[in-house]
C-alpha cells in the first residue's frame, strides 16, 4: 500500500465497504488525492491506482471548473459544508470529457480533514 493511500492509516474495513460501492469514490485532502475506489477508477479510466493517488485532485477536473472545484473544496475543509448533487466537468486518464454528479462531504481520519466524493455520471449532462 502506498504511503498517500487512507487506507494505511484508516480502517481496513472501511475501505473495503469503499471499494464496493458502485458509485465513484475519491478521498482528497488540500494536496492531493488519498484514496480513489475500484468505480472512481473505472470512471476516470485509469488502468492502475497510481495514476490516481498520489496525484493533485485538480489533475481531474476540467480547465473551465476548476475555481469552483477549489471553492467547493474550501467550503468542505474549512468549514465543513456538505454538497449534493453539484455537477463536475472531469477530464479521465485518456483526455475524455467526462460529466458527473457528486456529494461531497468532510470526513475526519486521525485528527486530519479530508474530503470525501461520491460521484456518478450525468447523463442528462452527456446529451446537451
Amino acid at each position: 500500500m502506498s504511503d498517500t493511500d487512507i487506507c494505511a492509516f484508516a480502517d481496513e474495513a472501511f475501505c473495503q465497504a469503499l471499494d464496493a460501492l458502485s458509485y465513484s469514490v475519491i478521498i482528497h485532502d488540500e494536496e492531493m488525492i488519498r484514496y480513489a475506489n475500484s468505480a472512481a477508477l473505472q470512471l476516470l479510466k485509469a488502468t492502475t491506482c497510481d495514476l490516481v493517488v498520489g496525484l493533485s485532485f485538480g489533475t481531474f477536473i476540467h480547465p473551465d471548473g476548476l475555481q469552483a472545484g477549489l471553492e467547493r473544496r474550501r467550503l468542505i475543509l474549512e468549514h465543513g459544508h456538505k454538497l449534493q448533487g453539484v455537477p463536475i466537468k472531469m477530464v479521465a486518464c485518456n483526455g475524455d470529457v467526462l460529466y458527473v454528479r457528486g456529494d461531497g462531504a468532510p470526513l475526519q481520519v486521525d485528527g486530519k480533514t479530508y474530503v470525501l466524493v461520491a460521484a456518478w455520471p450525468d447523463h442528462m449532462q452527456d446529451r446537451r
